[in-house]
């Protein structure tokens, strides 16, 4: 296993009238690692004998980069916030070449996730007694994907042709309807807006409503293959939505001198939520698919 990391940072005081900073920071990351199976028996198809075969390893790998800028305006009365923008791009990949299968051998194709944000949070301090805030943040994805022309040729059907010296000729080839192989695009919005109330000293309670918006990821979409890990093969889902939840947070904090505590509510109600759907089951083997469903999460948390 293999794993690099490395960390940009800047910030810039004071740069134009109307703005307290500008914060940079950008970050590469390249993971990559190699699993290695134990020997097996499988039938030989020929002998009828079983036979030991030493497994190659699995290969994994995920490449990303993350860059980020923040604008911090200067406060206008009692209003403070910051503005941004945020790119991304992650290559990841699964290939597993001891697979007889050539169709088995990449669980997760070879894949490029772009991302580009905008997003903003803004705080107003009315007086001693109350604060509102509002976010949002606005993305677009795209998911390109190299297909090999070459391999999906062999899947379609030719026209069968003969030449027997008297005759020749040649049947049209069957109908085949062509994969959507279309890059994955979707655009996805978030907000939410808050208040504080200090209604004594040390202790605050507040109240946050948000909508959030999450694009499917890669795994989500287009693994086809087996995890030893979860004894299951999974299936990706290439028709998921954006999935869509509306939430509501409700709490209460003391910061003291000595100690603190806060304990919060929290309520999420998904519209469409993103789960690994059991769809067969034979002993503790599971086959998987990504679906969607409604989806209600709610609890206490206290720290």
């Amino acid at each position: 296993m293999e794993s690099k990391r490395t960390d940009v940072r800047a910030q810039w005081e004071k740069p134009f009238k109307g703005l307290d900073k500008i914060a940079l920071s950008f970050t590469s990351s390249d993971y990559y690692r190699e699993e290695n199976d134990h020997e097996v028996e499988r039938l030989n198809k020929y002998t009828g004998r079983l036979q030991t075969i030493n497994n190659k390893p699995g290969y994994f790998g995920n490449q990303g980069k993350n860059a980020r800028v923040e604008f911090h305006h200067t406060p206008v009365k009692d209003v403070s916030g910051l503005w941004g923008v945020q790119w991304q791009k992650q290559e990841s990949f699964a290939h597993l070449p001891h697979e007889r299968e050539e169709g088995q051998r990449y669980p997760l194709i070879a894949n490029t996730n772009k991302q580009v944000s905008i997003f903003g949070l803004e705080r107003w301090r009315a007086n001693d007694k109350w604060a509102f805030e509002f976010g949002t943040r606005f993305e677009k994805q795209s998911i390109p994907i190299d297909y090999s022309e070459d391999k999906l040729d062999r899947h379609r059907p030719k026209p069968k042709c003969w030449d027997w010296g008297f005759s020749s000729g040649c049947l049209p080839a069957a109908n085949y309807e062509e994969p959507d192989l279309t890059t994955y695009k979707d655009k996805a919005t978030s907000y939410s807006i808050g208040t504080t109330w200090y209604f004594k000293p040390d202790y605050r309670l507040s109240a946050t409503y948000s909508h959030n918006e999450r694009l499917p990821t890669p795994m989500e979409l287009y693994y086809h293959g087996k995890h030893l890990a979860t004894h299951s093969f999974e299936f990706g889902n290439i028709g998921l939505d954006k999935e869509k939840s509306d939430n509501l947070d409700l709490g209460i904090s003391f910061f003291g001198d000595k100690w603190s505590y806060a304990v919060n509510a929290y309520h999420s109600r998904f519209k469409n939520y993103i789960y690994n759907e059991n769809i067969y089951r034979e002993g503790n083997l599971f086959m998987r698919r990504h679906s969607q469903a409604k989806a209600d999460f709610y609890g206490l948390e206290g720290r």
